[in-house]
C-alpha cells in the first residue's frame, strides 16, 4: 500500500492559489516542499501542471487529468483514478498530493490521504481556488508536529507548517 501524503500552503480561509499562481512568497516554505517532495512522486491535476516552473529535480511528474493523454518521459497522465492507484501501489511506497483543489479534494473524498503537511499562512488573501478544510476534524486528524515561521525578506507572511495523522488508517 501506498503512503499517500497531501501537501499543501493554505491561508486563513482555505485559499490555495490566484490565477494559477501561489497568491504568496513563503521561500521557507518552498525549501520544506522540496526536502520533503524530492525522490518521491507528486501527483497533480493538469492546472497545477501548468503553473509548475518546469520539471521539478527528483521527483516523478503524475498528472491526474481527463484533458491530457500523453505521457513522455518528462511525466505520467493518468485519466483514471483507480489506474493511478494501482500504479502507485506497485512501483512507490510514499507519494505526495500536491493540488490543485479538484485532484486533492477527490483523494480526500475517497478517504485516501493518510497523513496531510499542511502550511498555514497567517493572512486572508485573494484567491480564486481554495480547499474546504472541514475534513480534517470530520475525519479525526490529529497534530503530530509543527513548526512556526516569521514574516522576513523571503517570507511575505508569518505561517506554521503542522504535520496531521490520521487517528483510523485505511484498510485497503
Amino acid at each position: 500500500m501506498t503512503n499517500l501524503k497531501l501537501i499543501m500552503s493554505v491561508d486563513k480561509n482555505g485559499i490555495i492559489g490566484y490565477e494559477n499562481k501561489l497568491p504568496w512568497k513563503l521561500s521557507d516554505d518552498l525549501k520544506h516542499f522540496k526536502a520533503i517532495t524530492e525522490g518521491s512522486p507528486i501527483i497533480m491535476g493538469r492546472n497545477t501542471w501548468n503553473s509548475l516552473p518546469g520539471i521539478l529535480p527528483n521527483r516523478e511528474h503524475i498528472i491526474l487529468s481527463s484533458t491530457l493523454k500523453e505521457s513522455n518521459d518528462k511525466y505520467s497522465v493518468f485519466n483514471n483514478f483507480k489506474l493511478l492507484i494501482e500504479y502507485l501501489r506497485e512501483n512507490y511506497k510514499v507519494a505526495y498530493v500536491i493540488g490543485g483543489a479538484n485532484i486533492a479534494n477527490q483523494f480526500i473524498k475517497w478517504k485516501m490521504i493518510d497523513e496531510l503537511i499542511l502550511t498555514h499562512v497567517n493572512a486572508e488573501v485573494v484567491g480564486d481556488t481554495s480547499l474546504n478544510l472541514n475534513f480534517i476534524e470530520s475525519d479525526n486528524w490529529e497534530i503530530y508536529s509543527e513548526k512556526e515561521y516569521k514574516a522576513n525578506a523571503k517570507n511575505d507572511h508569518d505561517f506554521k507548517i503542522s504535520r496531521y495523522i490520521k487517528r483510523k488508517k485505511r484498510f485497503y
